[in-house]
C-alpha cells in the first residue's frame, strides 16, 4: 500500500481556503493534517528522506498490503529504498509538479497556522530546488507559486527564490 503525498497537498489546498474563510473545522482539520504534511520534511533523522517528502507515493504498508502498515518514519523511508521508489539523493521520484505542490501546501499551512515548522519546511524544499519549481517553470504555470508571508505578516518570507532560474 502506498500514500501519494501530492494528493494530500492537494486536499489541504482547499482546506487552506477554507480555513483562511474563517471555517473553524477547516482550521483543526488543517492542523491536524500538518503532522504529515510538514512533518515528512522534519524527519530525516528518524530515518525518512526530505526528498522523499515529494516523490510520487510513499511505502505506508509493508508488502503492499493496508493491513500491515508501517508505524514509524524509518520503516517508511527503509520500505522506499527496498522498493526502489525514494529520491535518494536526486529527484528521480519526483519527476512531476509534487515538489511545487507541496511548497504550495507549506505556504498555506504557514500562513493559515501561523506555523514556523511550514516555513522552515518551505524553504529548505525551495533551496533543494526540485523539479517543476524553478523560475521559468513558475513564470510559465503559476498556478502554484504561492509562497508564505513572514511570521509577523509583513511581506513574503522568500530570501533565495529570486536567485534561482
Amino acid at each position: 500500500m502506498s500514500l501519494a503525498p501530492w494528493q494530500q497537498d492537494y486536499v489541504a489546498l482547499s482546506v487552506i481556503a477554507a480555513a483562511r474563510h474563517g471555517q473553524a473545522d477547516a482550521r483543526a482539520f488543517l492542523a491536524w493534517m500538518t503532522n504529515f504534511l510538514v512533518g515528512r520534511f522534519e524527519v530525516e533523522a528518524r530515518g525518512f528522506l526530505r526528498r522523499d517528502g515529494v516523490a510520487y507515493q510513499i511505502a505506508a504498508g509493508r508488502g503492499g498490503q493496508a493491513i500491515d502498515p508501517n508505524r514509524t518514519w524509518r520503516e517508511i523511508g527503509a520500505a522506499m529504498r527496498a522498493a526502489g521508489t525514494s529520491n535518494d539523493d536526486g529527484w528521480t521520484k519526483s519527476r512531476g509538479d509534487y515538489g511545487a505542490l507541496a511548497l504550495a501546501s507549506l505556504s498555506g499551512i504557514a500562513d493559515a497556522l501561523n506555523h514556523d515548522g511550514a516555513r522552515r519546511a518551505h524553504a529548505w524544499l525551495r533551496d533543494a530546488d526540485p523539479p517543476f519549481t524553478s523560475r521559468v517553470a513558475r513564470q510559465r504555470d503559476p498556478t502554484l507559486n504561492i509562497v508564505p508571508r513572514r511570521a509577523d505578516g509583513a511581506g513574503c518570507a522568500i530570501r533565495s527564490a529570486a536567485r534561482r532560474g
